[in-house]
């Protein structure tokens, strides 16, 4: 069966823990990994003969067939490149991967819409909107029957300028990949689903697991941990009402056993040594749990994750609060740094994950 170039976007600081899913999901071992960033997403590039292993991804926001590539000058004649390569490259084995991803187009004429993913840069002498009305026109005279449309298309290509290359590609994916139809009931600030999914991944889900979220905001972390695999508990809470009526809307009927209720995470009702894993996104700002101080805050909540976590479990953390998350594992000394995936993308700012283990000593 032959090889197909395909490549992934995810949240820019994600791209390493989506190389391991990669590798775990459709078998693709690092060193097949080719690797780079635009904007706010890491992108990685890859071969594989079979698009439906990569519709189970769960942190990445989008998968892309690759239609070619270009070294860009700066100057109008890379509207040019751009035209060669979409009027020769391989759209409708593209189109057919396509069709293995996401559900049938609808009746009536094709349509399509050209998206241009570039920093500005002052070796460009153009817009990035050059790019795109030549991608527009040369789609236009290949496929004469397709429409072009500002929105909701059936097809999307889009252009993701790389340092100096354009990276061509035809999406695969539908807007269901990075926006679950798991929530119902969504919170200001919710945690996006793929971010969720990365924390999960971090935390080495094993079968056995008894999983805690004790700040679960509208329970993003608690479902992706329930889809990505069997668990023998799920227990979330918040300090909100809302949040915790979110939570339960979110999970419905679903995902049994699981507990959720209204707690102070920096006193959690649960007895010491009592679960295996923790993933949470603790509140970040100045003044949080109603009003108290942030230093305060992570230092009594991380002792109480040390207290409920069993010896050598595993907690995964995200946070842009470093210096409060260093004040608190200061008192939190039988947690451990395991690992540390940095400057993470989220919501505008830049975060960590933290994944501690638990030590007995």
């Amino acid at each position: 069966m032959a090889s197909h170039p395909f490549y992934t976007t995810s949240f820019k600081g994600i791209g390493p823990l989506t190389a391991r899913e990669l590798h775990s999901q459709a078998n693709i071992p690092g060193e097949g990994l080719e690797t780079g960033s635009v904007r706010y997403y890491d992108i990685l590039r890859f071969a594989h003969e079979r698009s439906d292993r990569l519709g189970g991804l769960r942190t990445t926001e989008d998968v892309f067939y690759e239609i070619g590539e270009t070294e860009l000058t700066g100057h109008r004649a890379d509207a040019e490149r751009i035209q060669d390569i979409i009027t020769a490259g391989p759209i409708e084995p593209a189109i057919s991967c396509r069709r293995t991803l996401t559900p049938k187009s609808r009746p009536g004429r094709p349509t399509y819409r050209v998206i241009v993913q570039a920093e500005d840069a002052p070796w460009r002498s153009y817009r990035r909107e050059r790019l795109e009305a030549a991608a527009a026109q040369a789609i236009g005279s290949r496929y004469r029957k397709w429409r072009r449309v500002d929105d909701d298309s059936q097809i999307e290509f889009w252009i993701q300028v790389i340092d100096k290359t354009a990276l061509i590609g035809l999406r695969l994916t539908d807007r269901s990949m990075r926006h679950r139809e798991y929530k119902v009931a969504n919170l200001p600030g919710s945690l996006r689903p793929t971010i969720a999914a990365a924390a999960v991944l971090l935390s080495k889900p094993t079968h056995e697991d008894i999983v805690l979220d004790p700040s679960c905001g509208a329970g993003t972390l608690l479902v992706e941990r329930a889809l990505h695999g069997p668990h023998q508990m799920l227990y979330g809470g918040d300090i909100r009402e809302e949040a915790v009526s979110a939570v339960r809307s979110n999970f419905g009927n679903k995902h049994k056993p699981w507990e959720i209720r209204t707690w102070d995470a920096t006193r959690l009702p649960l007895d010491e040594g009592s679960v295996t894993r923790v993933i949470t996104n603790p509140p970040w700002g100045r003044q949080i749990s109603a009003g108290q101080e942030v230093t305060g805050y992570y230092k009594q909540s991380l002792m109480e994750i040390e207290r409920v976590l069993a010896p050598w479990g595993r907690a995964v953390i995200l946070t842009s609060e470093w210096r409060a998350m260093r004040a608190g594992l200061k008192g939190a000394s039988r947690l451990k740094v395991d690992e540390q995936i940095k400057d993470i993308s989220v919501l505008g700012r830049k975060a960590d994950l933290f994944s501690l283990i638990r030590t007995d000593t």
